[in-house]
């Protein structure tokens, strides 16, 4: 989870990991997209006063293809 922190004019403050994923280069990957993104802008009923918005993301790791002498394989998978 990646939190968002807010300043009380809306403007953003701070991009931090809010729970591990437990793969240090995973939450860094969150975070930088997070940073990357054009945010709206923050209602005026949410000006004046800091807050925080807490992001999910979910990571689905995969094992790489391999040929049968164990070789990673590069391409699609056969059929």
């Amino acid at each position: 989870m990646v939190r968002l922190r807010f300043e009380a004019d809306g403007l953003l403050k701070d991009v931090t990991v809010a729970q591990s994923s437990g793969y240090a280069v995973l939450d860094q990957y969150a975070v930088s997209k997070i940073r990357a993104v054009t945010l709206p802008d923050v209602p005026e009923e949410l000006r004046g006063r800091a807050f925080n918005v807490t992001v999910p993301f979910q990571f689905q790791l995969q094992q790489p293809a391999t040929d049968e002498g164990g070789a990673v394989r590069s391409g699609p998978r056969p059929k």
